[in-house]
């Protein structure tokens, strides 16, 4: 499943990637944010075969050229449609979902979950961001680590970096403290070829990165969707967080997915905004409203050393002489506390 959101060059090319896997059984859902680029239509032109995928990387190029064969059928829905469609009248291997707005990251894959759920003819669900490239036993190898360990509920992927595919960009996820609210990458920026020791990436997730996540039915059913009021930042450590003590969280080195964007910017949210410092004014914003709202629900004992960390980025950006970006830490932490979906950026 993928969201799309004004990315329909990036979508094109992961697309062209996952109807290359060699897994027999499968159905793409792509759920449409409201995107104002008209994304949906050149994803549909793409589909008929009346629009080619291209690639940035000449090393990526093979995972998504020559093309697949085409038309690929399809059917398109309205996010008003899913809960009245009949489970029998839409198999086809690609859907189209469109949501009236932008629902985040969280919304955008809630409204497919919703609409797999309504289906009920899966074992498991892959999340995938846009602006991935996907090797093709990428997914074989999730289902295989999750299949040799029933308690896994979720499983991350090797993801390395689309402009550097020699480069880790995280194996499978993060670990994260909860006194300090701070993550990072577990293997960044290590050699690919480095054979790590999976048993040890295991023990130290804390949270399996987005761009590549395969749930179990199970997991689905027993910890829910993800939580919609963060809208960017902070729901995998959220769905991680309330599937403890039930599910296990796995890492399949073998599968390998290339991201383009990396982990400093927030994927494709942020980077549709016009310029830079427009994308780090929302960046500050969401990461501090989310951090001081995922501590407070869970671990509100931390919340005073976390808060003195968000004072500490505060004053950097006061002294940096960073006046919009130091509002918007401002703002992130007010409307953490008043539950308020606010505008990150400062008028």
């Amino acid at each position: 499943m993928i969201v799309n959101w004004n990315g329909w060059t990036d979508t094109i090319e992961c697309l062209e990637s996952v109807f290359r896997l060699d897994h027999g059984s499968f159905s793409v859902i792509v759920c449409d944010n409201n995107s104002k680029d008209g994304s949906m239509e050149r994803i549909v032109e793409w589909a008929k075969g009346e629009r080619a995928a291209s690639s940035a990387s000449p090393e990526m190029r093979s995972y998504s050229n020559p093309p697949v064969d085409k038309p690929i059928p399809f059917v398109s829905l309205e996010a008003s449609q899913i809960n009245d469609l009949r489970p029998s009248a839409s198999h086809e291997r690609l859907i189209f979902i469109k949501s009236e707005k932008n629902l985040g990251f969280a919304g955008g894959n809630n409204l497919g979950l919703r609409y797999i759920l309504h289906r009920n003819d899966h074992d498991y669900v892959w999340l995938l961001n846009n602006d991935t490239v996907v090797h093709p036993k990428s997914v074989g190898a999730l289902i295989t680590r999750m299949e040799e360990d029933p308690r896994i509920g979720i499983c991350g992927s090797k993801l390395c970096f689309y402009s550097a595919p020699h480069l880790v960009q995280a194996y499978g996820g993060s670990t994260y403290s909860p006194l300090t609210a701070r993550n990072r990458h577990i293997g960044i920026s290590k050699p690919a070829s480095v054979q790590e020791d999976r048993a040890s990436v295991e023990r130290q997730l804390g949270y399996i990165v987005g761009a590549s996540m395969l749930i179990s039915r199970d997991f689905l059913d027993g910890v829910g969707l993800m939580s919609e009021d963060y809208f960017l930042y902070g729901e995998e450590i959220d769905w991680a967080t309330r599937a403890k003590g039930t599910f296990l969280q796995g890492y399949a080195p073998e599968s390998l997915v290339f991201h383009k964007q990396g982990n400093s910017m927030g994927g494709q949210w942020l980077t549709r905004w016009s310029e830079p410092e427009e994308s780090f004014i929302v960046s500050d914003f969401y990461s501090v409203r989310n951090q001081l709202r995922f501590t407070r629900r869970y671990y509100p004992r931390y919340l005073p050393v976390v808060a003195v960390n968000i004072a500490w980025r505060l004053l950097k950006r006061v002294l940096a002489g960073k006046r919009k970006r130091a509002w918007s830490v401002l703002r992130g932490a007010s409307a953490a506390f008043s539950g308020k979906l606010l505008d990150p950026a400062p008028r």
